[in-house]
């Protein structure tokens, strides 16, 4: 900033600006490297193995991991082989054949990928949902979501819902390296069950599924690290006993039973060490809960 000073004659002297004090480096700023002391600029993010930058580079927002490139050159492939989220709808009645178009993008997808949403309706039949879900890009599949959506004609008098039916066999076959799933409208029988193991699932909601008493059972101790689970509107039990190791969140809605399939009436909470929320989304559904140890939920109102 320029000064006048009034000097002892009667002329005035203009000063120049005073130089600004050099910037005084923290700790912090020392401690992190700068990009010239990299020698020769090392690219260290294309050292990761690829296991790992294949995790990373999925988890982040499109236009990121694009930017991304600019300063890591194996960063491309990957990005190339990230899935955001497959959803495939419903088939519409068109004139080309959808299914086939669908497996051509599948069969052109270098894989692997993360996230698939599937809705088959009454026009898919079970081989074309099959093929889909057999299709090599879906390996080691992550997060998964799949579900029935039959002919809704609620306009009808006296109209009810056809009755869920088993979903296609290759359903769960990536039973091993899911993390999330939500299965939805189907009936999940004793003998699938027996034969599933998901050894990395957290996240699991079932959305007007049909399942007996023994088998929900049965499929909640074959997920040892579960920590969040939804039952929403599903049948074919009448109690819930809750045993797990790992479970944080449950969330329950109990609806209307369209069918003669037992009802969901009581919540027995019998051994959750970790057990923080139970999230009973309407109040009125006249379900009973009852908990025997749960020491770490929060039971206030």
């Amino acid at each position: 900033m320029e000064t006048e000073v009034c000097a002892s004659g009667p002329k005035k002297r203009r000063l120049a600006p005073s130089p600004a004090p050099a910037p005084v480096a923290t700790d912090a700023a020392r401690s992190v490297p700068m990009a010239e002391e990299s020698p020769g600029g090392t690219d260290r993010i294309s050292q990761l193995p690829d296991a790992i930058l294949s995790d990373i580079v999925s988890l982040l927002p499109t236009k990121q991991g694009a930017r991304t490139q600019i300063f890591a050159s194996r960063v491309a492939p990957h990005l190339a082989c990230r899935s955001s989220q497959h959803r495939f709808p419903r088939l519409p009645t068109i004139s080309f054949n959808l299914d086939s178009v669908l497996l051509r993008i599948l069969a052109a997808h270098p894989g692997p990928a993360r996230h698939v949403f599937i809705r088959a309706d009454h026009q898919c039949s079970e081989a074309t949902v099959e093929a889909w879900l057999r299709s090599p890009a879906l390996d080691y599949l992550q997060e998964f979501h799949f579900r029935y959506d039959p002919e809704c004609q609620p306009f009808k008098i006296n109209w009810q819902p056809p009755p869920p039916v088993p979903p296609p066999p290759s359903t769960f076959r990536f039973s091993s390296t899911l993390r999330v799933a939500s299965i939805g409208r189907c009936r999940i029988t004793e003998s699938t069950v027996q034969a599933l193991r998901f050894p990395q699932l957290k996240q699991l909601a079932l959305q007007r599924v049909c399942i007996s008493e023994h088998s929900l059972h049965s499929l909640i101790a074959n997920c040892p690290i579960l920590e969040c689970l939804l039952i929403h509107h599903s049948m074919g039990f009448s109690c819930f006993r809750v045993n797990s190791l790992s479970l944080r969140s449950i969330g329950v809605l109990v609806g209307c039973c369209w069918s003669d399939e037992p009802h969901f009436k009581e919540l027995v909470i019998e051994n959750a060490p970790r057990l923080e929320r139970l999230l009973r989304l309407n109040l009125l559904d006249g379900l009973h809960v009852l908990v025997i140890s749960a020491p770490k939920l929060d039971t206030t109102p």
